[in-house]
């Protein structure tokens, strides 16, 4: 790898100002994926066209990490191979066991391996007996599932006449092309797991009334404040199946709007200048009553507000993103017909739901 792309990846290893501690790690492997396609195309290109690529893309690689709501609510398992395997943590139960059906939601034969996400019990610790050895007990495992990586692929096109007036200004088009094409897959990328999550809910469901135009203030005062309430009827269902109490919401800014209207949503500020912290158009974050982490999408199509739980580790997540290849870039070419330059920008990436039970829905409703 040439000096030139060895800096720019050095550079981005180092900085890592604004990427939360438990993403460092993650950043660093999508550093190393996007490597490797910086070294392929480096024995294609020439040292201008690489210098270019490179910074445009390793900043991309931090947004990603740093800013994308992809990293806030799912796990991120980058992947090293188009064909690879992701991994859950999961518990067990060690032994087989008869439970009293009293329990909600729970079959009355446990047996060895089930997991105790899917059979809650209600006496599997009772016992033993004085003297006896400890026989019921809770493993934890780790499962692993097999994926293949999809691609998203945009091209973009200038003509002469834009790249002769752009040259005057000391404008590089190409870069700016570049730039708008990886935005717009980052981008992407997000609505689609987003659209995934909320599809794939199986957890639980509840359903609000937004205020009607001829409710007195008295009764959208009320209304209003039942938003809250259904999304911990959402969560605590949640907690019921599989004792993982929901750490998050995800919603439309119009819907965030009754959260802010009843001072129950707080924006996350910067310590330092206190000012909202806002992630160039793609998420707006905050916390919800002091209870979840609440993200407010912009050009989220749905009012209806999505309920998730994503734990400490990449691997105690319901879903998974893996990227394999954040971005690859194609040399741009001329087309002497048209007198206009292409260029084309993809991504390589698997996903995969491994437990649509964590994940649930307040429907909004008109009235």
């Amino acid at each position: 790898m040439s000096e030139t792309v060895q800096k720019y990846v050095d550079l981005a290893r180092q900085d890592i100002s604004g990427i939360p501690e438990d993403m460092v790690d993650i950043y660093h492997a999508l550093l190393d994926n996007q490597t490797r396609e910086l070294k392929r195309i480096e024995e294609q290109t020439s040292t201008k066209n690489i210098d270019r690529i490179a910074t445009v893309f390793l900043p991309a690689i931090k947004k990603l990490a740093r800013d994308s709501i992809i990293s806030k609510i799912v796990g991120v398992q980058p992947i090293p191979d188009r064909v690879a395997i992701l991994q859950m943590l999961d518990y067990v139960y060690t032994n087989a066991h008869t439970d009293d059906p009293m329990f909600q939601n729970t079959a009355d034969q446990i047996e060895t391996g089930d997991s105790v996400v899917d059979h809650p019990t209600t006496d599997y610790s009772l016992g033993p007996p004085e003297g006896q050895n400890i026989t019921q007990g809770i493993d934890f495992i780790v499962r692993e599932i097999g994926v293949k990586a999809i691609q998203r692929k945009l091209a973009g096109k200038w003509t002469f006449e834009a790249q002769d007036s752009s040259s005057k200004m000391g404008i590089n088009l190409e870069t700016q092309i570049t730039k708008a094409l990886a935005a717009k897959i980052v981008e992407e990328v997000n609505f689609e797991v987003l659209n995934d999550l909320y599809n794939g809910a199986t957890g639980a469901t509840a359903q609000w009334t937004k205020p009607g135009g001829s409710d007195s203030p008295q009764v959208k005062d009320r209304k209003e404040k039942e938003l809250y309430f259904q999304i911990i009827e959402v969560a605590t269902e949640i907690y019921n199946l599989t004792r993982r109490y929901p750490n998050y919401v995800v919603c439309s800014p119009r819907t965030g709007a009754y959260f802010r209207r009843t001072g129950e949503y707080v924006s996350y500020t910067d310590n330092k200048s206190h000012q909202p912290q806002i992630s160039k158009r793609l998420i707006v974050s905050g916390t919800l009553n002091d209870e979840f982490d609440i993200h407010i999408m912009p050009n989220l199509n749905t009012e209806d507000i999505l309920v998730g739980y994503k734990g400490p580790s990449e691997m105690e997540s319901g879903y998974i993103y893996a990227p394999y290849i954040p971005m690859i870039i194609m040399d741009s070419f001329y087309n002497v017909e048209n007198w206009s330059w292409i260029r084309s920008v993809g991504s390589f990436y698997a996903k995969q739901m491994v437990m649509s039970k964590l994940y649930g829905k307040v429907q909004v409703l008109n009235p």
